[in-house]
């Protein structure tokens, strides 16, 4: 190959790496290296995630989807089936994992600009903090960060990654990791 096809090859493959953004693995608190150890829970409550954007910290927009994305990540816990009970917004002292956090950075960008530009134009974005926590104590065993942005090269794929796939994503990962982590 040509070194500058070579250059290329690599800038592209940089840049379609980077610009979807990730979901991290979930990393313990105490020792970020590992996983928590989740085993002795069989319970997970979901909270609403808070708004962590604007500077009254409670614009109803985010507010809403807050809920959205705790409803979506309590739906796949559930459909892995490693933990007895999962449920929305629970008040109790059980032995518990609870899950919330706020939500960092929400933007629907544009479709058309995403699907007919590219290289950034219109990009979508969803950030997230996402804290799992021991219900009894509310001490914090670990976090998941999510930092989700459309496709940089624009077409069809960049114009279907809007904040709702994103969210979608993050929740598949976040479900994975706690299963994972109920496991060890």
């Amino acid at each position: 190959m040509v070194p500058t096809m070579k250059k290329f090859i690599c800038f592209a493959l940089i840049t379609l790496l980077s610009a979807c953004g990730t979901t991290s693995s979930l990393r313990n608190a105490k020792s970020p290296a590992t996983r928590p150890d989740l085993s002795s829970y069989n319970y997970v409550i979901v909270n609403d995630f808070g708004d962590g954007i604007s500077k009254s910290q409670d614009d109803p927009a985010i507010i809403s989807e807050g809920k959205k994305f705790a409803d979506i990540i309590a739906k796949d816990i559930k459909a892995k089936n490693e933990f007895a009970k999962v449920e929305r917004n629970i008040n109790s002292t059980d032995n518990a994992i609870l899950i919330d956090g706020k939500i960092t950075q929400h933007s629907e960008g544009n479709t058309a600009a995403r699907m007919l530009l590219g290289f950034g134009a219109g990009s979508s974005h969803f950030d997230a903090a996402v804290y799992i926590k021991d219900n009894k104590t509310k001490n914090t065993l670990g976090n998941i960060d999510v930092d989700k942005t459309s496709w940089a090269l624009g077409g069809a794929i960049a114009a279907s990654q809007d904040v709702n796939s994103h969210m979608n994503d993050a929740s598949a990962k976040i479900a994975n990791e706690l299963v994972l982590a109920k496991k060890e």
